[in-house]
């Protein structure tokens, strides 16, 4: 009886290190999906609100002043939640236009995001530290792009503020369940947004954690943090932009959890030890039973892990298009739509979750497509991203941007794809637009009678017509061409 005890005791311990060792797995592994779904999320808000900042800019270099810059912002639909504010400065950090009650001429030069282009151009978007804005009390961070004048000179900035109480919406309608905070940190370790659980503290002990968390690089899987106070967190690294998602692991949770299994186990054994000294066959059946429920449990557990209900929260109020499919099934339709994607195609989402892609597909997307899930299934790629035409209900097409994330299941393998997509119909017709005047301007020149050419600041040849090449008798004129050759 000693000895079985003994074994008991041995068996307990050996069961408890297992099954504590799989709900800390599934509780990683819950944060880890929050956290690429929240990296998609951000990196394709992010990357409208560029997008915004690229046709300010260009509608400010054509039409100055006049541009009217409230009906622009209101053409963004899909990320104008986001958007708190909108404004042009010049060179000297005077605001000339703005969405909010700027005065003209207010001066902004002392502000981060500002003081970022006046030195270099890298050509990139610039994200300024979080401030507050006075006329409503809302914390947002600037990101910016500058403007350059005909000579390359630094000419002024425009801006877009993205309001931090979004994200904090997000949050409030998500049950974070296994994770319970949210950080948003720039590569110069300064944090844009943080937000947790009513739980939860507002900051980490650690005042050094978000230096830790800007050290991620862009590349490679999930990256795992711990900070001092013994928090892990899971780290993404957002592409395109010097920013970083990280996703608190719930440690109180998970103790708790623990706690609960060990006690579990305790009482568990305790029992089989007083039954072992009652009857052999007692102790032989509790041992039955104890498997029974704890297989029960683990199933339980599964269960509860791939219900997903943040998953499924963060899925439905995305402001982008998103679907979710299992790999290699072109011809099966999606296993989930959001609203967004339904208003893109104009079907209802019991259409779409009837038909397969190929109703919404061009036939060469079709083929692409399918070539991409089958490197997908080979582990050639994770994600990737293009921009393509969809076929609406009505029969129209409309441009859409589309990124797929791969989404593994417990054994690591491919088992779905999380896809968004963004609507950027109105820039597609907008450079569709500037390539055909392009080209009425390139035929007015050609007809013309008088010779007309362009040349750099360094001489070289960057443009002319026919005229100009029979005038100077050089039938092998080529742009390039300097311009004392």
């Amino acid at each position: 009886c000693l000895a079985l005890c003994v074994l008991v005791a041995i068996v307990a311990q050996v069961s408890y290190h297992r099954r504590s060792t799989e709900i800390t797995e599934v509780f990683q592994q819950h944060s880890q999906r929050v956290s690429r779904l929240l990296q998609s999320h951000t990196t394709h808000t992010l990357l409208g609100v560029d997008d915004a900042l690229r046709q300010l800019k260009y509608a400010y270099e054509k039409e100055g002043a006049r541009l009217n810059i409230h009906r622009m912002i209101d053409e963004f639909a899909s990320i104008k939640p986001f958007i708190t504010a909108a404004s042009i400065t010049n060179d000297k950090g005077d605001v000339i236009l703005s969405t909010t009650n700027f005065r003209p001429g207010t001066n902004i030069g002392a502000r981060s995001h500002f003081l970022a282009h006046i030195n270099q151009d890298h050509g990139g978007v610039a994200v300024g530290i979080p401030i507050v804005i006075q006329s409503s009390g809302e914390s947002d961070f600037q990101t910016t792009r500058r403007i350059n004048g005909p000579d390359g000179r630094f000419d002024g900035v425009v801006s877009i503020g993205v309001g931090i109480l979004r994200w904090e919406q997000l949050v409030k309608f998500s049950d974070f369940e296994e994770a319970n905070a949210l950080a948003l940190v720039g590569t110069d370790g300064i944090t844009r947004v943080l937000m947790t659980d009513q739980s939860s503290p507002a900051k980490p002990a650690d005042p050094g954690w978000a230096q830790s968390i800007a050290k991620v690089g862009p590349e490679g899987p999930d990256q795992i943090l711990r900070d001092a106070s013994g928090d892990t967190w899971v780290a993404h690294h957002l592409k395109h932009f010097p920013l970083v998602v990280a996703i608190r692991i719930n440690s109180a949770l998970l103790e708790t959890r623990l706690a609960e299994t060990r006690k579990r186990h305790l009482w568990g054994a305790l029992s089989v030890m007083l039954l072992l000294i009652v009857s052999t066959a007692i102790i032989a059946r509790q041992a039955a039973h104890q498997r029974r429920e704890f297989k029960r449990s683990l199933e339980l557990e599964r269960e509860h892990w791939q219900s997903g209900e943040s998953f499924r929260l963060v899925f439905e109020q995305a402001p982008l298009g998103m679907t979710l499919r299992t790999v290699g099934q072109r011809d099966q339709p999606a296993l989930r739509v959001n609203q967004q994607f339904c208003d893109f195609l104009g079907y209802t989402s019991s259409e779409l979750l009837s038909v397969a892609p190929s109703v919404f597909n061009l036939p060469e997307d079709e083929l692409l497509a399918a070539e991409m899930d089958r490197r997908i299934m080979a582990g050639e790629v994770t994600s990737y991203s293009r921009e393509k035409l969809y076929r609406r209900k009505d029969g129209t097409t409309r441009w859409g941007l589309l990124t797929a994330t791969v989404l593994n299941s417990r054994d690591g393998k491919p088992a779905q794809t999380l896809t968004i997509v963004q609507d950027i119909n109105h820039r597609k017709l907008s450079e569709e637009a500037i390539r055909e005047s392009e080209e009425r301007l390139r035929i007015m020149a050609d007809q013309t009678a008088e010779g007309l050419a362009l040349y750099d600041k360094q001489g070289r040849l960057v443009f002319f017509n026919n005229a100009y090449r029979k005038m100077l008798a050089l039938p092998d004129i080529t742009l390039g061409m300097p311009f004392e050759q």
